[in-house]
């Protein structure tokens, strides 16, 4: 027989593996319990799965910190972008209805976007970066207040950027016209210093 690989801290926190913790908002998600991944294969606009109640109503508690750090790790199979949301009041079917931050990356245009939905798209900030098809990236951001920076598999690509749109909220997954595999999100509460 094979030998099982050691359980390491990052799959025990992968929020993917507790396919109970989420709900579905919009679009066809198929999770697959060997790996925890979790795959997109609708391209429409606005597809998300949330860290809240099935009608998108109420955020999920659990994601609400003043400082956290999430990183995600996707493959983006063709298309627009795809990314994570945070801060999120509501999710909604209507895209960009919001409220929340959204960071996503654009392969077709080599760049991470920051932005804010509420009731409409506002994109913030952006960096260029290399990005391709079919390649997974590790995409995080660290919160603290008002105060973010985003990473891009471990390197700074939007440092400090200040919003203050949203202060509380829970988080999700979102694609837009872009077919997405994600393997693993995870979420931490961050020490704050006081």
């Amino acid at each position: 027989g094979v030998a099982a690989e050691p359980t390491t801290t990052a799959e025990e926190s992968n929020l993917l593996c507790d396919s109970d913790s989420y709900s579905t908002i919009k679009g066809d998600w198929a999770y697959d319990a060997g790996d925890c991944s979790l795959e997109n294969t609708n391209s429409g606009s606005g597809n998300i799965v949330w860290w809240g109640s099935a009608d998108g109503l109420t955020p999920d508690d659990s994601f609400d910190d003043d400082s956290f750090t999430m990183t995600a790790t996707l493959e983006i199979h063709s298309g627009q972008d795809s990314g994570f949301m945070f801060r999120t009041g509501e999710s909604s079917t209507t895209n960009d209805e919001g409220p929340t931050y959204y960071v996503g990356l654009y392969p077709a245009s080599n760049k991470v976007v920051f932005g804010t939905m509420d009731n409409g798209w506002s994109a913030k900030h952006s960096a260029a970066v290399a990005l391709q098809y079919d390649q997974v990236y590790t995409l995080s951001v660290m919160g603290s207040g008002d105060l973010y920076t985003v990473y891009i598999d471990g390197v700074a690509v939007l440092e400090d950027i200040t919003r203050t749109e949203f202060g509380s909220g829970s988080i999700g997954l979102r694609t837009y016209n872009a077919p997405t595999t994600y393997y693993s999100l995870v979420y931490t509460e961050s020490a704050t210093n006081e």
